[in-house]
């Protein structure tokens, strides 16, 4: 039996990544910075309920693709402190790794920064 706190937790940590995504979303969008954000579900209120439908084609793929320029992409997954991949994130995750594209796991708003920040000046270097 799961502990009485795990829904409350999975709930927290599904907020923490939303408020993560949105963060880093306003990030891209004040570079002018093209991304994709890929949704596994769409969510919207009925009768003052919110639903979430989902998105199949997507499970399991990295949140958010960026371009940084001259044909390079980052594949990044957002994650709460306490986060886990799922199990359909494996699979894609480690599909993706073997066609030889990383996937990587940003935890803060800082680290997706620096991430972003550090590939873009070495593409301008080049």
């Amino acid at each position: 039996m799961k502990p009485a706190t795990a829904k409350g937790e999975k709930k927290t940590r599904r907020h923490d990544e939303d408020f993560l995504q949105r963060q880093c979303e306003e990030f891209l969008l004040l570079r002018k910075i093209p991304y994709l954000h890929l949704r596994t579900r769409i969510s919207y209120i009925r009768n003052g309920r919110w639903l979430h439908l989902p998105v199949e084609g997507n499970k399991g793929w990295p949140d958010l693709i960026v371009f940084v320029g001259r044909g390079k992409v980052l594949l990044v997954e957002l994650k709460s402190a306490t986060g886990a991949k799922s199990r359909e994130q494996r699979q894609v995750f480690a599909e993706l790794e073997a066609s030889g594209y990383a996937v990587l796991i940003i935890r803060t708003l800082e680290d997706f920064m620096v991430l972003v920040d550090g590939v873009r000046e070495k593409r301008r270097k080049k």
